[in-house]
């Protein structure tokens, strides 16, 4: 249950070649060049590149200037190998030597999800850049639209290596972790060389481990979630020089332990039938049909000599170059709709449910999310409350979101398992799709699956169900349809958590926004193009907003206004379907909003969005609320280089300010590091919008009189004397003061559930006793077919004159109570049925209490590890003696630098400024002041080293030019 449960819009923006921003990290400084660098350094003459790769050529990041694997080994994360990579694969006027970067990702994906296993990528290069000494011996000129080649040669270049290796993965799961290390994975330019061993340290306390390409390495951590330092060492053999040597990377890496997700097979497995299709923790209904396919992956391997055993083929040219081929086994179903897992109470230890407690998923696009993380792609330039891993364990556990990072832990599934439950997690595999399809198949699900032989029989208790956001309305259509067929759910107690029983809200304004940009074609700025294409972009944006379920939750719909608020007809045909059905009738229904007591602080026709592609004023977006009244009103213009577009809103209502839970989907457009608007901290006041309308989340049709109603407006069913408006449901509830986000767990709501499940454990009523509009009494006739049981702590009540409750024949059912059991008139027992009753003696059932464990420790995923950027030195490592770090100085101001830096240091120091090829650039006798300015204005960007000595004292710092 989390802001992405819900029918959430997260536009991360991928920009392919830079950090957040376009990055300068060139000698050449000219704003076209930054928006076109390859067309700017198009007169540049190839053939002085010696190595292929003019890293010019790309908007490059800065760590490039600090791997070279020896005195500079940077640590590194997957995003930021993904920005070094894509930039040499720009850069190389051979892209034949690298994978693009979808087969990269592609490959990742297809290892997970049929191994199980992460992939470990690496590149060894060596990169040419154009030199300051270049430009200002004038062997190029600095032109408006062009780097002007006056006279160059090799020499024009500087040359420097690059070597990093990174598993290719945000988030590890589990406490055994597999590694991969293809070798279609390892990129290079070096032909000249051969790798001869690569060791690994997997930062588990073992060391290092000797591996070869190709392998599957299984590793063992402790429980604890946490950063992992993963250092990858090769040896390599030069065979020009017959030379042999080490190269070092460190990658960082979060990994999610079993102390924050517990595996459920490894949690119970004695739980878990024999007869399940597949040795895993994740089941299927359907099973669906198994497909097998092999995905080929071609790439070009050169060597300057022959070399035995390689995948190359043996002639007596110069340099050795095949294409090999590397085949990936690919597994898919067909026909799978839904995704389980079943978390069995540590009491339970028979192989069926006792006391069942289901959640469901909701919105989904591309099914990111499932019981163990939400999984991010490796290029997500992803902002810091967008980096949302949570996976449905740790979100039904109330671990806090980004936005709440130092909540406490709620340890919700502790207090579930402490009161004997069973519990089911179900993610619905295609998260987007038809909601009426999905309620079908989560019928059936609930038919054949759970309350079918395998998990059910009379020992079973009725079902707890949690329907958050979307699966709040699939879960409703489910059991209504159910109950209008005649069919038994065996549903106790349903509680729809911020769903959207009367629609959902996206700001019209941002729909349009997104609409426009994803417009957006601007094929030779890479970044720009980037906005525009791909699965985390505007483009992927408006396919969400185009998916059938979004289509069928929103109230107004961007291809549907026409001056006029408007849902599409797939809306209009699914709540028709929802008003005809009304609500469960034999389970006690519950309605939670994350709606506070006032509004979002959004003033009417506020604008909520201003957005500008830095360095493109031509690319423009600008959004604005609704307003409470009738009048036409601009809520969207947007401007392309080739278009302009205006949209305007009539009789409005303010859903995007009104109390309810919201959504941060104006964060990820207004704070992006795109947006030329973005304040440094992101101190916006427009960073989110109302999504579950209270009055919405209750079941009450918004208008304008009742959009900005806080939950105290409303109240349960039965109310007949308040004079609050009466919402379908039996019981609601708000949250205390502040609107939360859209189907957050707070204390609150947790203690909320506690008492509702509580008051179930002890008493049972069946069946409901309600009042309709009309103060009538509403009348019902359960009946049990199948297996089940009743118990409770205290009371059973069954039956109550015209409210009957009858055990057909066939059933077999346990009623168990802790004090008396009462069977009023209106119950029945058929003949053919077996009915067991019990009264004095629950300690049988799944009722009985005690502390089974610690509970589970949330992770911060926000938390970035302390060796991340830090720099190690390796040119004086021996078996004997360990890397030496080298410390980022805060001796050293500014750092960054641009022109200038001030050292401080003793009277008398002696210091040495080394580039990152190793060469001396600065030295200094002996300083005469404590405090010493050095001009740098001259050096290259990169990453420096600075040695000072004092008295045999040796320090080292490192800052960067700018």
């Amino acid at each position: 249950m989390i802001k992405k449960i819900g029918f959430l819009i997260v536009f991360w923006i991928h920009l392919l070649y830079v950090s957040g921003q376009v990055e300068n990290n060139s000698v050449i400084k000219s704003a076209y060049y930054e928006q076109y660098p390859k067309e700017y350094l198009s007169y540049v003459n190839a053939s002085n590149v010696q190595t292929n790769i003019l890293i010019d050529r790309s908007n490059f990041p800065k760590t490039l200037y600090s791997i070279n694997g020896k005195d500079l080994v940077s640590v590194v994360d997957c995003s930021e190998w993904a920005k070094m990579y894509n930039s040499l694969l720009s850069s190389s006027y051979k892209p034949e030597y690298f994978l693009d970067w979808e087969t990269i990702k592609n490959s990742v994906n297809i290892v997970y999800e049929n191994q199980k296993a992460y992939s470990i990528g690496m590149f060894f290069f060596k990169v040419n850049a154009i030199s300051q000494s270049a430009i200002d011996n004038g062997n190029f000129t600095i032109g408006p639209k062009n780097l002007i080649e006056n006279i160059s040669t090799p020499s024009s270049f500087s040359t420097f290596e690059a070597f990093s290796a990174a598993c290719l993965s945000h988030n590890l799961i589990g406490d055994k972790i597999t590694f991969h290390i293809p070798q279609y994975l390892y990129f290079t330019n070096r032909s000249d060389l051969i790798i001869k061993s690569i060791e690994i340290d997997f930062d588990n306390g073992s060391g290092y481990q000797t591996v070869q390409f190709n392998d599957f390495i299984t590793v063992s951590y402790n429980s604890q979630s946490g950063y992992h330092n993963i250092k990858i060492c090769i040896t390599y053999a030069d065979y020009k020089t017959g030379t042999v040597n080490k190269l070092y990377s460190h990658c960082s890496v979060f990994r999610t332990g079993s102390s924050t997700v517990p595996s459920p097979t490894d949690y119970n497995p004695n739980s878990l039938l024999k007869s399940d299709p597949e040795k895993t923790d994740f089941y299927y209904y359907p099973e669906g049909t198994k497909t097998e396919n092999k995905v080929a992956i071609s790439k070009l391997i050169c060597y300057d000599q022959c070399v035995p055993n390689l995948l190359c083929a043996c002639c007596n040219k110069k340099t050795v170059c095949n294409y090999a081929v590397f085949n990936l086994n690919s597994t898919k179903y067909v026909g799978r709709k839904i995704e389980y897992q079943i978390l069995f109470n540590p009491q339970n230890t028979s192989s069926k449910l006792r006391r069942p407690f289901v959640i469901l998923d909701g919105f989904d696009p591309n099914n990111r999310r499932d019981y163990y993380q939400t999984f991010i792609e490796i290029d997500d330039d992803v902002l810091e409350k967008d980096r949302d891993k949570r996976g449905l364990f740790q979100i039904l556990n109330g671990d806090p979101s980004p936005w709440y990072a130092n909540s406490p832990d709620l340890n919700v599934i502790q207090m579930l398992k402490n009161e004997g439950f069973d519990i089911i997690f179900v993610n619905f595999l295609d998260g987007t799709g038809n909601i009426a399809a999905n309620a079908e198949f989560f019928k059936g699900f609930l038919k054949d699956v759970l309350n079918g032989p395998r998990y059910r029989d009379n020992k079973t208790e009725e079902i707890v169900l949690v329907g958050p956001s979307m699966g709040g309305i699939i879960s409703r259509l489910a059991i209504t349809t159910m109950e209008k067929n005649n069919e038994e759910h065996f549903v106790r107690s349903w509680f729809s958590f911020d769903s959207p029983q009367k629609g959902a809200n996206i700001p019209l304004g941002l729909q349009y926004a997104v609409n426009f940009l994803s417009k957006l074609d601007v094929p030779e700025i890479p970044f720009l193009k980037a906005l525009s294409e791909g699965k985390s972009s505007f483009l992927s944006g408006k396919n969400t907003l185009d998916s059938y379920a979004a289509r069928q939750m929103l109230i107004n719909h961007y291809t549907e206004t026409k001056y006029e608020g408007n849902p599409t007809p797939d809306f209009t045909q699914l709540y028709s379907i929802l008003e005809s059905n009304g609500y469960p009738k034999f389970s006690k229904n519950y309605a939670i909003t994350n709606g506070g007591l006032g509004s979002l602080p959004v003033e009417n026709h506020a604008e909520i969005l201003k957005f500008q592609v830095i360095l493109t004023p031509e690319i423009s977006s600008q959004a604005f609320n609704n307003v409470n009244k009738d009048g036409l009103y601009q809520i969207f213009n947007g401007t392309l280089p080739n278009d302009k577009e205006i949209r305007e809103s009539d009789g409005q209502i303010s859903y995007d300010n009104a109390p309810g839970g919201w959504n941060s989907s104006l964060y990820s457009l207004n704070c992006n590091s795109a947006n030329q608007y973005k304040k440094a901290d992101c101190d916006i006041q427009y960073t989110r919008a109302t999504f579950m309308v209270t009055a919405s989340a209750f079941g009450i049709g918004i208008n304008r009189g009742n959009v900005h109603y806080n939950w105290q407006k409303f109240t349960h069913c039965n109310d007949h004397t308040s004079g609050k408006i009466r919402t379908p449901f039996d019981v609601i509830h708000g949250a205390m003061g502040e609107n939360e986000e859209h189907v957050r767990i707070s204390d609150n709501t947790k203690t909320f559930i506690y008492n509702c499940l509580k008051e179930e454990n002890e008493n049972i009523v069946r069946p409901i006793f309600r009042y309709d509009d009309d103060r009538d009494r509403e009348y019902y006739h359960q009946q049990v077919k199948g297996q089940s049981a009743f118990v409770a702590k205290k009371t059973i009540t069954l039956g109550d004159n015209d409210n009957k409750f009858s055990i057909m024949s066939g059933a077999d059912v346990t009623i168990q109570s802790g004090e008396v059991v009462i069977l009023k008139p209106g119950f029945s027992s058929i003949g053919g049925s077996t009915v067991s009753i019990s009264t004095g003696n629950v300690s049988g059932s799944t009722l009985k209490k005690g502390k089974i464990d610690e509970g589970y420790v949330s992770a911060n995923y926000l938390e970035s590890p302390s060796f991340l950027s830090e720099v190690y030195d390796y040119s004086k490592k021996t078996t004997e003696n360990k890397e030496e770090k080298v410390l980022e100085s805060t001796n050293i101001q500014p750092n960054p630098a641009t022109d200038y830096i001030q050292f401080s240091s003793h009277k008398g120091s002696e210091f040495q400024i080394i580039n990152s090829l190793g060469i001396v650039v600065y030295s200094c006798p002996k300083t005469q002041e404590e405090k010493t300015v050095i001009n740098i204005s001259k050096f290259s960007p990169g990453i420096y080293i600075l040695k000072s000595s004092y008295n045999g004292d040796q320090k080292q710092f490192s800052f960067i030019k700018m």
